[in-house]
């Protein structure tokens, strides 16, 4: 299982000015740990960047040996520095810390690495190192502290995903390094066997010989991809199928992009849906319930051929007794196509069977000219339309809190791993597509009528279909490739909208651009007001590689832990 190691660095720096430090993350760290191109100042010739120093930046567990630059810029007085460990508990990680440089001597003036690195054991999910830095001049006695903050995820080795005792083993007390000199031993691994040993080696070898096999299978199947990539993709949810600056972790919003090929600027994947091979009311035929028992209200959402409508349903249970449910209609006017009815048929039977807490199917169906495809009743509707109706401080609609949005966020990424579980691909994960009950759970659902209902969320290809650009991952706009990790990048996307309070991502990016634009590096800025720690769940939810996102159940422990944390203020 993967668990939470909390890195927390202190130094403490003359507050007469012994010399001009300089300490910063170099655009090679940043870009292995966000994927982003930039430089995160910490100090600026002895100034305190407080947002740089204040933000909590997490440390996967692949990532051992954390580089920091440092230097002293005023080359005639000379800086000192003696280095101090705490661990908690003692064998969180392996001790003493590996270091590149000595645990006492004097800042370089030239520009430096500074490393340290941290190995786990796996014997505790969460452990605390203490790393003080103590910067001096010998001409001064006085000091300024600051600190900065890492979470690290590890390994815990012998225990199973979901154990809590993995996560609770606090009880151990410090080994405590001064000067290099441990005053308490911690435990130590036991080394592996030979049989161990043989038995690695063995699965390292299969491994190599079944990559050899999948690089040649790859290669002879690369000129058939366009015809094998519908057979071979997952089931998917949706059809096949605006503001902020570019983000750079030191603040500059201006930085220039990265050189693109020209393939890939400013240029849009096909993304054709496949033809139907049947009336899709053969595939709702069995939801069928007749027009009389089905009542319509209010309108709620209206689009050029469609609307998303209140109803009721008349019901006759066991004792034939008739009652009145409630519930949502999404249907089209008489003017619709035949093409736009088929489309919202297909796009509502996507969800048809699927019975959990955070998802909300279709449950029946009028099947005729003018179909009515039914859903369980949500009373606040559309999420995307609450959090838009929310942002104007109406009367009507309370003002959401942090701790509700977190709450919300929650619900749909548990919607979203049950839908994974069933081997479907969602494909167009957006507050859009969600909707909102009066005790404000959240329930993921079909995109029927998405497109006609929220034009400005999706952009025409040249073969007239619609599709979410700037909702959809890295991979997808440049290769039209489906995964389970898209769905993870979408979501980042609908956290940022959550946050927001429903505004529009990229709203100065024009669709075209997009590839391009996050080909270079750049994302969405972190809202105002925005946690640290949400904001962090969201930049690894738009990490380039689909391997380095986070799952979706890192995901809800990340979410959960916030959402505790704000409930202990509240």
């Amino acid at each position: 299982m993967e668990a939470a190691l909390k890195l927390i660095v202190f130094f403490a720096l003359p507050s007469i000015t012994t010399g001009q430090l300089t300490l910063y993350m170099s655009q090679n760290e940043t870009q292995k740990l966000f994927g982003f191109n930039a430089e995160v100042v910490y100090v600026l010739r002895d100034q305190l960047m407080p947002a740089a120093l204040s933000a909590l930046v997490t440390l996967n567990s692949s990532y051992n040996e954390h580089i920091l630059h440092w230097r002293n810029d005023y080359h005639d007085k000379q800086v000192g520095y003696a280095i101090d460990f705490t661990v908690t508990p003692s064998d969180g990680i392996e001790t003493p810390v590996k270091m590149n440089t000595t645990l006492t001597g004097v800042i370089p003036s030239q520009n430096s690495a500074f490393s340290m690195t941290f190995n786990c054991t796996g014997q505790h999910a969460a452990v605390d190192v203490g790393v003080r830095l103590t910067l001096s001049n010998w001409l001064h006695q006085n000091s300024t502290s600051f600190r900065l903050t890492r979470r690290k995820l590890c390994t815990v080795v012998g225990v199973t995903s979901g154990d809590p005792a993995a996560i609770t083993n606090q009880d151990s007390p410090p080994d405590v390094f001064v000067s290099g000199e441990k005053l308490r031993t911690p435990t130590r691994l036991p080394k592996p066997s030979s049989t161990e040993i043989f038995y690695v080696a063995v699965g390292i070898a299969s491994t190599i010989i079944i990559l050899v096999a999948a690089i040649i299978f790859i290669l002879y199947v690369r000129t058939r991809r366009q015809t094998l990539l519908h057979n071979d993709r997952p089931s998917v949810i949706g059809s096949s199928n605006h503001g902020s600056s570019h983000l750079r972790l030191d603040g500059n919003k201006h930085s220039s992009l990265l050189s693109l090929p020209s393939s890939r600027r400013g240029t849009l994947s096909s993304y054709s849906q496949p033809p139907h091979t049947q009336d899709v009311r053969v595939t709702l035929q069995s939801l069928t319930i007749s027009r009389k028992s089905v009542s319509i209200g209010e309108t709620l959402l209206e689009g050029v051929f469609g609307k998303l409508q209140q109803g009721a349903v008349y019901v006759q249970d066991e004792s034939e007794e008739c009652y009145e449910r409630k519930v949502l209609i999404k249907t089209v006017s008489d003017e619709a196509s035949e093409e736009q009815i088929q489309s919202l048929m297909a796009d509502g039977s996507m969800l048809k069977g699927l019975t959990h807490q955070c998802i909300n199917p279709i449950i029946a169906a009028c099947l005729g000219d003018t179909p009515l495809l039914i859903y369980p009743s949500c009373d606040l509707g559309n999420l995307k339309a609450l959090l838009t109706r929310s942002n104007r401080i109406s009367q009507s609609v309370p003002v959401l809190n942090t701790q509700q949005l977190v709450s919300m966020a929650m619900q749909v990424v548990k919607g979203l791993h049950y839908l994974h579980r069933k081997h479907l691909i969602h494909k167009d994960i957006a507050t859009r597509n969600c909707c909102v009950d009066e005790e404000f759970n959240v329930k993921v659902t079909d995109n029927a009528l998405s497109r006609d209902l929220f034009p400005d969320d999706y952009v025409h290809l040249h073969d007239g279909e619609l599709i979410p650009v700037k909702w959809m991952a890295f991979e997808t706009l440049t290769d039209g490739k489906y995964m389970y990790e898209t769905d993870i990048w979408s979501f980042g996307v609908l956290l940022w909208e959550l946050i927001t309070l429903g505004q529009q991502p990229y709203s100065d990016v024009d669709p075209s651009d997009m590839s391009s634009y996050l080909y270079s590096g750049c994302r969405l800025l972190q809202p105002v007001n925005c946690p640290d720690e949400l904001f962090a769940v969201m930049a690894y939810c738009w990490a380039v590689h689909s391997c380095d996102r986070p799952s979706l159940p890192q995901i809800l422990a990340c979410l959960q832990e916030f959402y505790t944390t704000l409930s202990a203020f509240v």
